[in-house]
């Protein structure tokens, strides 16, 4: 029999299934004094669900969590003296699966929800370090890389947790997960050379590179070593490529992309850096030198490598001069090849007016302009809109507009792959999940569907205004 407080709070909290809910609520407090427990946290639990971006998927991840504790009625008297854990764990649950599996697989990991000081950024370095900690204490390379592992499961967690609650701004969050991804790429490359000296250095793009990271993104890497070292370091490449990919009872680190090497997927694995610079002076497309934009040295050798990234400014000028029509020309073909699939207007990366508009628009505006401001030479998307604007190419009336729509786009993009772990971006059609991710990103009101719809249209309006201004079709 539930308690008349808990099938109270079933009536209060809109439920797609009022009945599976109550069932759930009962199945929680199946003795008198776990029920008894329970039933001092209604108060709290009813407002966290109500605020929920999906209350449904709240109350089953809360009980699948319940289950995987243990010890019940000391769990809910830690919730009764603490309601702002019940809350952050209910509000995270409900907004991922992705988090909840990881919390219902380590309970112990409640400390992010329930201790926010845990939830402080951490630095490159402070992060190197614990991670060096962690893997270091085993003997077998298998066991060092699954150690790798639990520590990015956990990061990730640490960094969901943050984002969903607030405490992080989107630039804090994609920069939170762009140093997870540089530590577990650095520390795998270092358990894999085992003390001896670096033959190579690892150039990060894309999205890792300008330090934007999303939650399921692939990470787009160059491999790179001196002339003389090709050959050794292709043997070390082909390792780090398949740990990093390689899944185990501990999961994966990381999706590589190595399609931004030189001559893309047919060609060598290590390129050495004199071949690289000569490929992008004289041989590269210009979306490829295009995309050097974001280019960082990550792992191996970094002096090597900081050596070569000095080199390379001179030759994203080159296209300095017809570089508008070019990206103008690159996009318009994305979005054709994209139609031909599916609709690319209901998708939140490329189509019109939405995430890659706007950073199209940002690098050509870089490219032309960094004979004149090399300062302009910057990966990451929002820093560069900053720069823009102090050097009035882009103006003001433009500029915040341009970075709110963009964040707001973003943090659309984050809630689709926090969801799962995919790496989706296509915005969903049903009605109740899109009203979970209206919700996500904090559309309320009485229809939050209609609320998000709005500012998804205001975003996309936003930047295709722009896009059109900086970017008009010739011809």
């Amino acid at each position: 029999m539930v308690p008349p407080d808990l099938q109270q709070l079933v009536e209060n909290v809109v439920f797609r299934n009022p009945q599976r809910a109550l069932a759930r609520l009962g199945e929680l407090g199946e003795k008198p004094g776990e029920q008894l427990a329970l039933v001092q946290l209604v108060d709290v639990l009813r407002v966290a669900l109500q605020e929920a971006a999906d209350p449904d998927a709240g109350l089953h991840h809360f009980s699948r969590f319940v289950h995987a504790h243990g010890a019940r009625w000391q769990l809910y008297r830690l919730l009764k003296d603490h309601p702002a854990a019940l809350d952050t764990l209910v509000r995270v649950v409900a907004s991922s699966n992705y988090l909840a599996d990881i919390l219902v697989r380590n309970p112990e990991y409640f400390d992010f929800v329930s201790n926010h000081g845990l939830l402080q950024p951490r630095t490159l370095a402070e992060s190197a370090a614990e991670l060096s900690r962690t893997w270091s204490a085993f003997r077998s390379r298998f066991s060092q890389f699954d150690a790798v592992r639990r520590f990015r499961r956990r990061e990730i967690l640490r960094i969901g947790i943050a984002d969903v609650i607030g405490r992080y701004s989107l630039p804090l969050v994609t920069d939170q997960l762009s140093v997870l991804a540089d530590n577990v790429v650095s520390q795998c490359l270092k358990i894999i050379e085992n003390g001896e000296p670096s033959r190579l250095f690892v150039l990060a793009l894309g999205k890792l590179g300008g330090h934007e990271l999303n939650y399921s993104s692939d990470i787009d890497l160059v491999f790179v070593s001196s002339s003389d070292q090709v050959e050794a370091a292709t043997q070390t490449a082909m390792q780090l490529n398949k740990v990093l990919g390689d899944a185990t009872s501990e999961g994966f680190m990381y999706r590589v992309d190595l399609r931004l090497r030189p001559y893309g997927a047919s060609g060598a694995l290590v390129v050495s850096s004199e071949m690289l610079t000569k490929y992008l002076a004289e041989t590269a497309f210009p979306a490829e030198r295009q995309a050097m934009l974001k280019v960082r040295v990550i792992a191996g050798d970094v002096r090597a490598g900081a050596e070569w990234f000095d080199d390379v400014s001179a030759i994203l000028h080159q296209d300095a001069d017809r570089i508008r029509a070019q990206v103008r020309g690159l996009k318009d073909r994305i979005e054709r090849e994209q139609l031909t699939k599916t609709s690319c207007y209901e998708n939140v990366k490329i189509g019109p007016g939405r995430i890659r508009d706007a950073e199209f628009v940002v690098q050509a505006l870089q490219i032309e302009n960094l004979r004149a401001h090399e300062t302009l030479r910057n990966g990451n998307t929002l820093q560069a809109i900053e720069h823009l604007q102090r050097l009035q190419l882009l103006s003001d009336q433009e500029a915040k507009p341009l970075a709110n729509a963009y964040e707001f786009l973003r943090n659309v993009e984050h809630r689709l792959q926090l969801m799962d772990n995919r790496q989706v971006h296509a915005i969903p059609s049903d009605p109740t999940t899109r009203t979970v991710l209206a919700r996500s990103v904090g559309c309320g009101g009485a229809d939050p569907a209609d609320a998000f719809q709005q500012q998804l249209e205001a975003a996309t309006a936003t930047i295709r205004t722009i896009f059109e201004r900086v970017l008009p079709r010739i011809g």
